[in-house]
């Protein structure tokens, strides 16, 4: 009976071993399923920071091609510049050509007019001189009233002369003031090319240095393109893995389903265990009261050994019956056991499954993560690129 009794406590102690193994495996299902949420969450983070990496991508295209539309307006600007600076040179070299030419002009006229002075001079000075001689030598100077006449008609004529000089003298003094006109004509026009040609060289240098902006813009453009090109390369890699991700999460769907079915089947065995583990609870009873029956006839057994004799016959029929009783219940706790060990067995086979699964899905959360992060900190440096590169293009705008 102590046997029996040591071998229920065993049984009871496996049925709770199994209970606590079944809880076990529950939560480790709830685990699971709540690891694998976990991965599909990453995979709509991931989704959503490819979207926004497409809309970066297609914000950095948009401004390229602003970039692209400014620089050849600045070269169409710059050419337009220098086509009115070459105007501008050509006009002051014709100006320059018509001062120096007008220069010469007015010095030929300053020239015949200091000549004519000096003529009219040395006429005057030699009419004098005549008539002191014919006073000095006693003649009339009425005498001489046709070569006076003659005299006076030279003299009309030098007047004429004079006259025509004085118009070309006033000509030359106009000439001289128009002179004076194009000379401060052109020192103003000389203070405009010199603001021009400072101009000229401020647009030269914005032009080098928009030349050189430009030449960095491209060279990041080819940088970008390359990113780009990288970009697309590790976003094909992603949506493959990707792919591959949702292959394994169907995968994962299906031994779960899997999983789902083997519960509900243990769950059956379980309760089939339960109803056998009452069936013996019961039989024990019985067996714990035939017990008490047998205690008290042994008593009255000693009371009435008188009567011993008599019942032995029946005792020794009913003992072998109790004998065979036993044997039937050893055999069927053997049997009990030998159900629960490979009960056991099998649930240690699903529980070394479970395990396996479980580390196959951390080592996919972890390299969920890892392709998480790794994918975040390129991002990142795109974005900070992104940002640096609308940073310089706002300061080259300025």
């Amino acid at each position: 009976m102590h046997e029996e009794h040591s071998r229920f406590l065993q049984i009871e102690s496996t049925l709770q071993t199994l209970q606590k193994s079944y809880s076990q495996s529950q939560d480790e299902q709830r685990s699971l399923a709540l690891e694998l949420k976990h991965g599909l969450q990453l995979l709509e983070d991931l989704e959503l920071s490819k979207k926004g990496f497409k809309e970066e991508m297609q914000h950095i295209v948009e401004e390229n091609k602003t970039l692209h539309v400014l620089n050849f307006s600045s070269t169409r600007t710059l050419k337009d510049q220098q086509m009115e600076i070459s105007k501008l040179k050509e006009i002051k070299e014709n100006l320059e050509r018509e001062f120096v030419i007008k220069v010469e002009e007015s010095n030929y006229l300053l020239k015949e007019s200091h000549q004519i002075k000096d003529e009219i001079h040395g006429l005057n000075n030699r009419y004098r001189a005549i008539l002191e001689d014919l006073e000095s030598v006693g003649l009339n100077p009425k005498c001489f009233a046709a070569s006076v006449m003659d005299l006076q008609n030279e003299n009309s004529k030098l007047k004429e002369a004079c006259k025509v000089e004085r118009d070309e003298k006033e000509a030359l003094r106009e000439k001289s003031k128009d002179m004076d006109k194009l000379l401060s004509e052109k020192a103003f026009m000389q203070c405009s090319l010199s603001s021009l040609n400072d101009e000229l060289d401020g647009v030269r240098d914005a032009v080098k240095k928009f030349q050189e902006s430009c030449h960095v813009l491209k060279e990041e453009k080819s940088v970008l393109v390359g990113e780009k090109s990288a970009l697309l390369s590790q976003l094909q890699i992603i949506t493959e893995s990707m792919q591959k991700l949702l292959e394994k999460n169907a995968l994962l769907e299906k031994s779960l389903s899997d999983s789902k079915i083997e519960l509900e089947g243990l769950r059956t065995k379980s309760s089939s265990l339960e109803e056998f583990c009452n069936l013996l609870n019961n039989e024990k009873s019985s067996l714990l009261n035939e017990r008490s029956i047998l205690v008290s006839q042994l008593g009255s057994v000693e009371e009435k050994l008188s009567n011993l004799e008599k019942r032995f016959t029946k005792l020794e029929e009913k003992y072998s019956y109790m004998e065979k009783d036993k044997e039937s219940s050893v055999n069927q706790v053997e049997e009990l056991h030998a159900l629960l060990s490979a009960q056991k067995a099998k649930h240690a086979n699903h529980k070394h499954s479970s395990e396996s699964r479980l580390a196959n899905l951390e080592n996919l959360v972890v390299r969920l993560q890892e392709e998480r992060q790794l994918g975040k900190a390129e991002f990142e440096e795109e974005l900070g690129k992104a940002v640096n590169a609308q940073v310089e293009m706002f300061i080259l705008q300025k």
